[in-house]
């Protein structure tokens, strides 16, 4: 069933479903949302995040003032109600809820300089919604086969500035991520949009990352 959420009952809705750090880049996902529609358009963001040891409403307090500090920064307009809104969600969300909340929405966005699978970004993919994502890791890999999806291309750079976001050793410049164009997002999430992209049936493909036949493959492999 879907979530009971009044601001999405209308609309085309991108979602997200990131940790609250760096490494998922959702300042980027905002900036572009910001920049590409009004508020006159009927279409939501939402974002579902958490962030270890840190309280939910502080979390949500943080990032409802890291987007007005975004909407500032683009000057578009003088007073922020003229922006469109960003829903955020910070609390815990059940296994049950978090499928409630791909079914309520359309377009799932992945935004982040890196992923090794991206478990939100599969699920959505199982639910048939639209898929835009980074061209890198799981993704890659996984949405080829799946024509509702879009990928955002970029260039690889060295990592920076996560010297407080992991283990010393790990995320280093010495490694490379993929930083997105925002130009090429702001395009694939336009055009999500004005296809009106509906769910799709695509569970074959999810079928086909089961534990019996990844267990096969490395088998083979082996």
């Amino acid at each position: 069933s879907k979530i009971d959420i009044p601001d999405l009952s209308s609309g085309y809705n991108f979602y997200t479903i990131a940790e609250w750090n760096k490494r998922k880049r959702l300042g980027l996902l905002i900036q572009a949302f910001t920049l590409e529609f009004k508020k006159t358009e009927p279409v939501n963001l939402l974002i579902k995040t958490h962030k270890h040891g840190v309280n939910p409403n502080q979390l949500g307090a943080e990032v409802q003032d890291f987007c007005q500090k975004i909407k500032a920064a683009t000057k578009l307009y003088k007073r922020t109600e003229f922006y469109p809104n960003e829903i955020i969600i910070s609390s815990y969300m059940s296994e049950e809820e978090i499928m409630e909340l791909h079914q309520t929405c359309h377009c799932f966005v992945n935004t982040s300089y890196g992923e090794a699978w991206s478990y939100p970004a599969f699920d959505a993919m199982g639910m048939g919604n639209c898929v835009i994502s980074t061209y890198c890791g799981g993704p890659k890999d996984f949405l080829r086969k799946y024509n509702n999806s879009g990928f955002v291309d970029g260039r690889y750079k060295p990592v920076f500035g996560m010297e407080n976001e992991n283990f010393s050793n790990y995320n280093s410049s010495r490694e490379l991520w993929m930083e997105t164009d925002i130009d090429v997002l702001r395009t694939a999430m336009r055009m999500a949009y004005l296809n009106n992209c509906n769910k799709q049936e695509k569970l074959q493909i999810v079928k086909e990352y089961s534990r019996e036949n990844v267990g096969n493959l490395m088998k083979g492999l082996l």
